[in-house]
């Protein structure tokens, strides 16, 4: 069991995220569970990226644009390769 990196006080029963430290994580950004986001990478603001049901691999300069959410269904892996960019608002879902 982790603690929170929101609240440090409450434990967390997610797998920690693995955000490489050359990529860009907004400050109201949520990522969560089986995540990993690649070198170069971008999360912006109000974006949710939930590897809470299955993982989600960001590849290498991808970008999550505002308010887009990134999720998927057992059994369905959501991957984005590098290059890619996921627009405002959009959503993704076991891609």
């Amino acid at each position: 069991m982790t603690q929170s990196p929101h609240h440090p006080n409450l434990p967390t029963f997610w797998t920690p995220v693995n955000v490489s430290a050359a990529a860009f994580v907004a400050s109201n950004a949520t990522v969560m569970g089986r995540v990993s986001i690649a070198s170069g990478a971008s999360i912006w603001y109000g974006a949710v990226v939930r590897g809470d049901v299955e993982q989600i691999e960001i590849g290498a300069y991808t970008n999550i644009q505002d308010g887009a959410i990134v999720h998927g269904d057992p059994g369905q892996p959501t991957i984005l390769e590098s290059y890619v960019t996921v627009g405002h608002r959009a959503v993704i879902h076991s891609a």
